[in-house]
């Protein structure tokens, strides 16, 4: 072959590998390009994104970036943000450790807790000028974010050195991860410093807080492992949890004699740390008592999973979400790992012993009462008799997770050992918790309660539940990825959100098409895998279960059959094409946010519902026009208000809103009085209607319009507008007009929910806090009705980051005395107590007018008189946790206006004892 034949073949050849190399990188552009289909969305809300390109842009129709949205996506690189975003809800990037560069348009006014926790590659930031709204820990572990460009026509906030203020500089909300510098001197402006705001600030050594400084609030400069030197001013009052935790090189510290309160673990893991405090000082007298042992990783904090105080961000798990946990019956807007950061188990001769979670970050271990020998909270294992044999130690677990952890109880370590089996009766929660080593499990008989996240992200492969289980509690089989096999008996009447969610059992049932709808146990349906728009539920359901058709996009028409009774929690919420219900004469219950965001034609309400929960009917993101958001309630007595375990968790605070949201008239039956109004879903307090209640006066026929007379106003005056009191509405697709507008009576003008907030109960004694820096607007009003507890001055209340008003409530208790005891000695190898007295410890949402029973990863700060017949000396605290059994809560004497007073920590509110 000549030269200039080889020279063309060549040339030749290399032209087609051109063209193959052409061909292959288009076909990788187009493999990394994201399809709709791979946004979940809820109304405008970009709820959750299943896909898995590098490249992203968010579709032109999403106005929020819901919570966790592309939480875990490690493969994404770059995101583009239409200028139609309003809002980033909270870790909606967390955990996208691949993410580089993200550009914040100027139509973004609300960017949410942990927005871009853990984005560990992220080196581009751009704030626009209308953001408005900056939550706590958005850059926590951003360690390559070294600068941050702020619109120069932003309001709000201040861009100076690494660091961002409010515009007045009075807050300071972060220093980004990994700006360059040794030294930080706090301006003498700031006033309050932002949960998480120097979170994991490796650059930096040497802070120097401003004067007017009163709170070093939580986790604000953990896993600073550079830090060496911090000078507090002699403004400060208060050290939160784990706020300097993990900084390795803080030396000689001096604390000052205005210091008053500071958190057991604020220094946690400070190995060469030395607090330097005056003689008879509260800092004198915590050195002499903090635990100095040095335990590698204590104060480790996940920060792919940071989330701020606002929004609570107690719950947390073992780490974000990756592209499997966004179906539809995932884990609700919490995560369901719940409370264990971790665990590790203890075995003998290949048997289990017992399993250390984290609970209240303390490492509790879970006695399996099946097996002779169990691991006691100590480190050492026991025999049934209680003898002690030595063995390892149990390593105490760090919390992590994203903003979804749940705590269960204050307390120090150690923490008293819990069983996994209580009263023969229930699977405590968090039983068997990441236990990997169990793969086939048999309920044992008698079992009645399976708790929450009891074998969640366990090893199991099959489990049977016997006859006579009742209740499967929320998350309990959560993320059981192997569980393929499940046995679930008909005595079962109630299955919690996420129990079975990410199992592969629900999977493969989901997938089944020849039998799509999933019932089991007493005629409870808890998902659908079926394609059709109009469903037709089975006559042999009972339930509608919780998520079962959750962000179903395809439904427009639901039928269901007489049998069905209740429409369980989120059943059909996102479901934004819903617009028909029928059927469902024998329903008693509709749950919280049962038809969130579907845009139902009318709705309606049949005689047989005694009972409707929060936001089962919110239309505000329906997309429906404001006169076609209309509800007709078929029987003559009104629906109670009633509410779900999720809405008591103060994280989910958009979860405790009015039941019929942003309708606009209710329709009701002729002989409804003002009388039958309090209590009810139309109550103004109670529950949250604002809107026009009305009767028929004429039935439109055929092109003639129908009459409704108003004869309720559930507003007040000033609410009233043309939006609120239109002329007409839109019924089963006729118009009807409306009358009566003159004559209508008001029944909102005697105040709202937060004004009433007080007058519960009889009192002995009602104060309300000063707050703290962090707490904002918010207050706890402290109110006891007790015969122990003096009415002095001294009972008070501190939440960290508390924006809303609270009331805590604290009153005898006589009839769990027993229980506390016995809880007690089954802690403690049956010694007693010499002295005890019991209260009931409850906290209100002010202006909701709903009880919160877990505060989450935040914790309330309780002070009150010492009760009588209690002694200063070795004073406990302690409570039960849900399934009743004892915990330990962190607590001390302290002197308030020369009286002798408790204060304790608590996360959770049940029954509480005080004890000697």
């Amino acid at each position: 072959m000549s030269k200039k034949s080889i020279r063309n073949f060549l040339g030749g050849l290399l032209l087609c590998f051109t063209a193959a190399a052409i061909h292959f990188s288009s076909m990788d552009v187009k493999a990394a390009s994201a399809s709709f289909a791979d946004f979940q969305m809820q109304g405008d809300t970009l709820v959750k994104y299943t896909g898995t390109a590098s490249a992203v842009s968010i579709p032109t129709s999403v106005k929020h970036i819901g919570k966790e949205a592309f939480a875990g996506h490690t493969e994404l690189v770059k995101v583009e943000v239409p200028g139609y975003i309003e809002s980033i809800d909270y870790n909606a990037f967390s955990g996208c450790s691949s993410l580089e560069t993200i550009a914040i348009p100027d139509t973004v006014t609300s960017i949410g807790n942990g927005a871009f926790s853990g984005c560990s590659s992220l080196r581009n930031m751009k704030l626009g000028k209308n953001l408005k709204k900056l939550g706590s820990g958005v850059f926590a572990g951003c360690h390559r974010l070294s600068s941050l460009t702020l619109d120069k026509k932003n309001e709000s906030f201040a861009y100076e050195n690494g660091v961002i203020y409010s515009k007045d500089k009075k807050i300071l909300y972060c220093m980004i991860p990994g700006y360059s510098t040794g030294e930080y001197k706090m301006p003498s402006t700031v006033e309050e410093i932002k949960n998480y705001a120097f979170w994991g600030c490796q650059n930096l050594k040497r802070v120097y807080i401003g004067s007017n400084v009163e709170e070093i609030p939580d986790y604000a400069f953990e896993k600073c492992t550079e830090l060496e030197k911090v000078a507090f001013s002699y403004s400060l009052r208060r050290i939160g949890v784990k706020a300097f935790a993990g900084c390795l090189n803080l030396g000689n510290t001096e604390i000052p004699m205005s210091v008053s309160y500071i958190h057991d673990t604020a220094f946690d893991s400070c190995s060469k740390l030395a607090l330097l405090a005056e003689a008879g000082s509260y800092g004198a007298e915590y050195e002499s008592k903090r635990d100095k042992s040095n335990v590698p990783g204590a104060g480790y904090q996940n920060t792919s999973n940071v989330g701020g105080t606002d929004a609570g961000n107690g719950q947390e798990g073992s780490g974000t979400s990756g592209n499997n946990n966004g179906s539809s019956n995932g884990a609700a807007d919490e995560n369901p790992e719940g409370n264990a950061g971790g665990n590790v188990s203890g075995t003998l001769n290949g048997n289990l012993l017992g399993q250390s979670a984290v609970v209240g970050g303390n490492a509790v271990v879970f006695m399996d009462n099946s097996q002779s020998m169990v691991r006691s909270g100590n480190g050492q294992t026991e025999n049934s008799q209680g003898e002690s044999i030595q063995s390892g130690n149990i390593q105490s677990y760090p919390d992590s997770g994203t903003a979804a952890m749940e705590v269960i109880g204050g307390g120090s370590s150690p923490s008293y050992p819990k069983y996994t089996v209580v009263n023969n009766e229930t699977i405590a929660s968090q039983a068997y918790y990441r236990n990997s080593q169990l793969e086939n499990y048999r309920i044992p008989e008698g079992i009645k309660r399976i708790g929450e996240f009891a074998f969640a992200r366990s090893g199991l492969a099959s489990v049977t539940i016997p006859e006579g289980v009742t209740a499967i509690g929320y998350g309990a089989f959560y993320h059981c990825d192997n569980l393929a096999e499940i046995e679930i008996p008909s005595s079962v009447t109630e299955i919690e959100p996420s129990a079975f969610a990410e199992t592969k059992w629900l999977k493969e049932k989901k997938n089944d098409r020849e039998n799509p709808f999933v019932i089991v146990g007493d005629g409870i349906l808890i998902a659908y895998g079926g394609m059709g728009s109009q469903i037709e539920i089975p006559g042999s359901v009972k339930q509608i279960g919780a998520e079962a058709f959750k962000g179903n996009t395809q439904i427009t028409g639901v039928s269901l059959p007489s049998s069905v009774t209740i429409i369980g929690e989120d059943a059909f919420a996102g479901c934004s094409n819903l617009v028909s219900i029928s059927g469902g004469e024998n329903l008693t219950e509709i749950r919280d946010r049962a038809f969130e965001g579907c845009p139902i034609s009318t709705i309606k309400i049949p005689a047989s519902v005694k009972k409707i929960g929060l936001k089962a009917y919110d239309m505000s993101n329906s997309g429906k026009h404001d006169w076609t958001k209309n509800a007709v309630f078929l029987g003559s007595q009104l629906p109670a208000v009633s509410y779900e375990t999720t809405a008591t968790r103060l994280v989910n605070e958009e979860y405790r809103d009015a039941v019929f949201k942003d309708v606009q008239v209710a329709v009701v039956d002729e002989n409804i009085t003002k009388e039958d109004i309090p209590g009810t879903v139309l109550d103004f307090k109670a529950g949250g209607f604002r809107g026009l209640v009305c009767t028929v006066k004429r039935a439109a026929s055929g092109d003639t319009p129908g009459l409704l007379e108003v004869k309720f106003c559930m507003m007040h005056k000033a609410e009233v507008n043309s939006r609120s009191m239109p002329d007409e509405i839109v019924l089963y697709g006729k118009t009807y007009e409306l009358s009566g507008q003159e004559d209508m009576e008001y029944l909102s003008e005697d105040g709202d929910a937060a004004t009433q907030g007080g007058e519960a109960g009889n009192t002995a004694a009602g104060n309300e806090t000063e707050g703290t820096a962090a707490a904002g607007a918010g207050r706890v009003t402290v109110e006891i009705s007790s015969t122990t507890i003096s009415s002095q001055p001294g009972a008070f209340a501190e939440m960290s980051g508390n924006q809303g008003n609270y009331i805590l409530s604290i009153s005898d208790n006589t009839t769990d005395r027993d229980a506390v005891n016995s809880a007690y000695r089954r802690a403690v190898s049956g010694s007693g107590l010499t002295a005890l007295q019991v209260y009931n410890i409850t906290l209100l949402d002010a202006d909701k007018r709903i009880p919160i029973t877990k505060l989450g990863k935040q914790q309330m700060s309780v002070t009150i008189p010492i009760p009588s017949g209690i002694s200063a000396q070795n004073l406990k605290v302690v409570c039960l946790d849900e399934d009743g059994q004892l915990e330990k809560v962190n607590s001390r004497v302290v002197t308030v206006e020369n009286q002798q007073c408790v204060r304790f920590e608590a996360n959770h509110f049940s029954v509480y004892g005080i004890c000697n």
